[in-house]
């Protein structure tokens, strides 16, 4: 008897254009013979990829009604629930900017981002349910759930995963896969568009979107056990790729707009 394949599902980055995901995973859950089975027990996302990913894998015990919550978040969210969208708080961030600029930084220093996305972190903390995916793995629904972010300290690209035991990590040429618990702060570093977004800080080390250093984005699925991939993309572009230096503490505006981002 020919053993059963594992299928990884792989949701790339896309910001809101990351919703029409959620548009094929609709249509995918029509298809099958009994909705409520999760078809992929391997899940991978990457920046706006990484929320559908941990969406349903917190609710991998039943797909149809985790991509049916998925469509109602995509169809109600508002620009407001992502970053602050008020003039006043727009006004002030790009005099910050351009005051640091002209006086390079000794009057007021460089500012973290463009855009305040603390909403952005209210909304998933309201939304999600990170306990739902150490549960789904309990409950055999699910192999493994990884999201992938770029870290500013080392330049690789840096994939977290929580799943079943027996999953190893892995080191490959610019890219790691570390076992964690997923948390809401992992998210944000997968989604942390470089300058748009504040970077993220896991432990001692500040990562930023996933895409920016992703050069192999279907190993992580691999690594994890997937023979076979469901591949949902929305963008071709390949990031140039340039060895660095390791940094430590928060990261520069130059570093931001270098290589690496």
């Amino acid at each position: 008897m020919a053993q059963k394949s594992t299928l990884g599902l792989v949701l790339s980055g896309g910001g809101a254009r990351a919703a029409y995901q959620a548009g094929v995973l609709l249509a995918v859950s029509r298809l099958l013979p009994d909705a409520s089975v999760n078809p992929f027990p391997i899940i991978c996302g990457t920046s706006a990829g990484a929320i559908n990913a941990t969406a349903l894998a917190a609710s991998a015990d039943n797909f149809r009604r985790a991509v049916i919550s998925l469509i109602k978040v995509w169809r109600r969210v508002h620009v407001s629930e992502v970053y602050d969208a008020g003039s006043l708080s727009l006004l002030k961030t790009f005099l910050h900017f351009g005051v640091s600029i002209l006086s390079g930084g000794h009057l007021w220093k460089n500012p973290q981002s463009l855009l305040d996305n603390a909403p952005l972190r209210q909304f998933l903390r309201q939304g999600l349910a990170f306990d739902g995916i150490a549960s789904s793995v309990e409950k055999g629904a699910l192999h493994a759930l990884a999201l992938t972010a770029s870290c500013y300290s080392t330049g690789m690209s840096v994939s977290f995963f929580e799943g079943r035991s027996g999953l190893a990590e892995w080191s490959r040429h610019q890219r790691v896969g570390i076992r964690d618990c997923i948390t809401l702060d992992h998210l944000m570093a997968s989604a942390a568009i470089p300058l748009i977004f504040p970077a993220a800080r896991l432990g001692d080390r500040y990562y930023c979107d996933g895409a920016v250093r992703q050069m192999a984005p279907l190993s992580p699925a691999v690594h994890l056990g997937a023979d076979k991939l469901f591949v949902i993309g929305l963008t071709g572009r390949q990031p140039v790729v340039h060895e660095r230096r390791l940094h430590h503490g928060y990261p520069s505006l130059k570093r931001k707009c270098s290589g690496i981002c």
